[in-house]
């Protein structure tokens, strides 16, 4: 089973466990995200296609915030992901 796969799994397992003490479980991830490094590693990419690390704590100040934790209440644990 790919990495991916696996986090969403374990994400979802310990969502339902932790559900009814009011713990919120979500996970992360994002495609390539766009650092120098990557872009030394692969210059041949398709760099419009990769994550902004901004985008990621974006995502993260959000699943910290108050709004997300009434949309919480309506829909469970989430997973966002890249491609």
């Amino acid at each position: 089973m790919p990495r991916r796969q696996q986090c969403w799994r374990l994400t979802e397992s310990l969502a339902g466990e932790l559900k009814t003490r009011g713990i919120n479980v979500n996970c992360i991830v994002p495609g390539t995200i766009d650092t120098p490094q990557n872009r030394e590693a692969m210059p041949k990419a398709d760099f419009s296609t990769w994550v902004a690390p901004e985008d990621i704590a974006h995502v993260i100040a959000f699943l910290l915030s108050d709004e997300a934790r009434l949309g919480h209440r309506r829909r469970g644990a989430g997973c966002m992901g890249g491609s």
